[in-house]
């Protein structure tokens, strides 16, 4: 047996941890499952943060547990006390003993709910998320009216900024155990952040992190969860669409519905049932990945509401860039799919672009933008969004041209949106400032206290040019 304590660690353990996974896989093939669990277990203990390693081990155990059929009475005696060891590791604090505790227990029987409940609190003690994560999720798949393990992998999603799932597992926990005050606390607290502008990059710290929304862009945004639905009215659509899972029309109505109830799990499922009868109708790929970008931008929206709270604690800061990140890595991927089969739309193409600049492909967005530019549906943001990147690229004085035509755009509009009007001065009094002209600098930064003295930094920046 390996030493858990020298686990995990540098390149040599993760070699011979490979090893292990390799030979414990050969054997595995060959029907050799007492062997190939002991290599896969050497590998856990080396690398226990490697997921790949406790997945396959898993696998390996109910391949076993499936050719050898009824437990035997030794097995049951095995799991008692392998569950003292758990115990008493646990009493002491013991985690890594505690963990070859639980797998004791997984070796014997790898659907015992209660093991996988504990191993998935041993390896989030551990630091092991993504490991604690899978784990929980095994759990709840074994346990589905178990409200403990509904409980823990609650906690690891909120942990991870999976926000949106984790409400739906709180609510689960409150009809499996009504009396549990926590659960409805959690699902309160966590459903708060509908008051803050869904997908909002309003914090963003730089320059090319901000999207100012043309009037006409609004029709394109993300619905905010509405008040319910009649249950009837959603009855009614389910056991129609049921009567023809086809129906491309009932099943988008009907899943749009559940989106705005914050029920993507059940909006997911039936576009992916639709999705399957059909053969893959492109509206409803289209559906289930904005499902996703509901959820994703629900999450960032959450974790926005926490850093409010809290602005200088940096694990709220790393999370909130984290689920940016996540965001426009997702929409980024479904964007560019879109744009490739509708490459004539120029809406979808400006909202590729948008993401191509969030990831600082700045020279991709630039020439998606130019290509763009001429819509009038879409002008202004790319414009703005063609002066961001000049900036972010320190092609300042092309940085000035775009601002300063979406700021005509605005004007000859006649705009009332101070929102935009702000934003367009700033950027151009920021652009003027690197390019180190006080005056102009000056001038759009007081446009921008005119209308609003606390917009960003504005106050800072005229008291510094004035001095």
């Amino acid at each position: 047996m390996q030493d858990v304590g020298s686990a995990t660690g540098g390149a040599d353990a993760r070699q011979r941890a490979q090893r292990f996974y390799a030979h414990g896989m050969e054997a595995a093939k060959k029907g050799q499952f007492d062997y190939a669990i002991r290599l896969l277990r050497d590998a856990c203990r080396l690398c226990p943060d490697v997921l790949m390693f406790r997945r396959a081990l898993r696998a390996v155990e109910r391949q076993r547990q499936a050719s050898e059929g009824r437990k035997s009475p030794v097995a049951a005696l095995k799991k008692w006390r392998a569950r003292a060891r758990l115990k008493a590791a646990l009493a002491r604090g013991n985690y890594p003993s505690a963990l070859e505790a639980c797998e004791d227990i997984l070796e014997t029987d790898p659907c015992d709910v209660a093991a996988l409940v504990a191993e998935a609190k041993i390896l989030d003690r551990l630091g092991h998320i993504d490991s604690a994560v899978w784990v929980a999720e095994t759990a709840v798949g074994f346990g589905p009216k178990d409200a403990d393990a509904h409980r823990i992998l609650a906690l690891l999603y909120e942990k991870t900024g999976q926000y949106s799932r984790a409400i739906a597992l709180w609510e689960r926990v409150k009809q499996l155990r009504p009396e549990d005050k926590e659960a409805a606390s959690r699902v309160k607290n966590l459903a708060a952040a509908e008051t803050i502008e869904r997908g909002g990059y309003e914090q963003a710290e730089h320059v090319h992190d901000v999207l100012v929304h043309h009037e006409e862009q609004q029709e394109h945004a993300t619905e905010r969860p509405g008040k319910s639905e009649p249950a009837a009215s959603l009855d009614s659509l389910k056991q129609k669409l049921d009567e023809n899972p086809a129906d491309v029309a009932r099943c988008l109505e009907l899943s749009r519905r559940l989106r705005q109830l914050r029920r993507w799990d059940e909006a997911a499922a039936v576009v992916e049932r639709s999705l399957h009868a059909t053969g893959g109708h492109p509206e409803l790929q289209t559906e289930l990945a904005d499902i996703e970008i509901d959820r994703l931008r629900f999450d960032l929206s959450v974790a926005q509401a926490q850093l409010a709270d809290d602005p200088n604690n940096p694990l709220k800061q790393e999370k909130v860039a984290e689920l940016e990140r996540r965001l426009n890595d997702y929409e980024l991927r479904e964007y560019r799919r879109r744009a490739e089969r509708h490459p004539t739309d120029s809406v979808l193409k400006l909202e590729y672009a948008i993401r191509l600049a969030r990831a600082r492909l700045y020279d991709e967005a630039i020439t998606i933008l130019q290509s763009v530019r001429q819509d009038p549906r879409v002008r202004l943001d790319a414009l703005v969004w063609l002066g961001n990147c000049f900036f972010a690229r320190k092609i300042y004085r092309l940085a000035e041209r775009n601002y300063s035509e979406a700021l005509a755009e605005l004007k000859n509009a006649g705009s009332r949106n101070e929102q935009a009007l702000k934003e367009v001065h700033y950027l151009l009094g920021r652009t003027f400032e690197e390019m180190g002209n006080r005056d102009e600098a000056l001038r759009h930064y007081e446009e921008v206290a005119a209308i609003d003295f606390a917009y960003r930094d504005v106050a800072q920046r005229l008291e510094k040019l004035n001095r």
